[in-house]
């Protein structure tokens, strides 16, 4: 994967209609709805399964992780967002959804890291009746990506010294970062 489709993947799954979606079904009072809590606990175990395992990162597992970093401490407002008026960094012209699409098929092979409702696919029991794009209340939105950038560090801490040089490099570069910006 290149860099811009590693952002725009972990953009598609930490955004905020994506998350707004998945609150509004929760808020559905429907009992098999996937809750937040839970959706964003399986997107953080997918992304950090090498880590979890101990296992030396990729490059490209080094960017998903950094982009998951980049967005929850955006998304708690630790981390001011990038404007429209700073440069581009080259993956703004990424279509998220577009970007999904193509990696469609080997989702589908991971599909048995996800632990909503037994992975039903093709029974939707929940339906947006209104016309507007789900948005997900900064009251909820922000805490869960806090506790997020939390778990995060945590989990950096106790791997830091796994994994080969780089591996260990990037740990310590990522605390430095969640540290700096809990102090800010």
């Amino acid at each position: 994967m290149n860099d811009k489709l590693q952002n725009a993947v972990v953009g598609k799954i930490f955004s905020a209609g994506s998350l707004g979606s998945v609150y509004e079904g929760e808020r559905s009072g429907q009992k098999d709805a996937y809750k937040l809590d839970v959706y964003v606990n399986d997107a953080y175990k997918l992304l950090m399964a090498p880590t979890i395992a101990s296992r030396s990162l990729s490059h490209e597992e080094m960017n998903l992780q950094t982009a998951l970093v980049t967005i929850a401490s955006q998304m708690s407002g630790l981390q001011a967002a990038a404007s429209a008026s700073a440069p581009k960094r080259g993956f703004a012209s990424i279509d998220p959804a577009q970007a999904l699409a193509s990696l469609e098929n080997s989702v589908n092979s991971q599909h048995k890291l996800c632990s909503h409702a037994e992975c039903n696919l093709g029974e939707y029991d929940y339906f947006r009746l209104t016309m507007k794009a789900a948005t997900l209340p900064a009251s909820v939105g922000r805490p869960a990506m806090l506790s997020l950038l939390k778990k995060v560090q945590a989990l950096y801490k106790e791997k830091r010294g796994t994994g080969n040089a780089a591996t260990r490099a990037f740990y310590d570069y990522q605390i430095m970062t969640i540290d700096k910006l809990f102090k800010d």
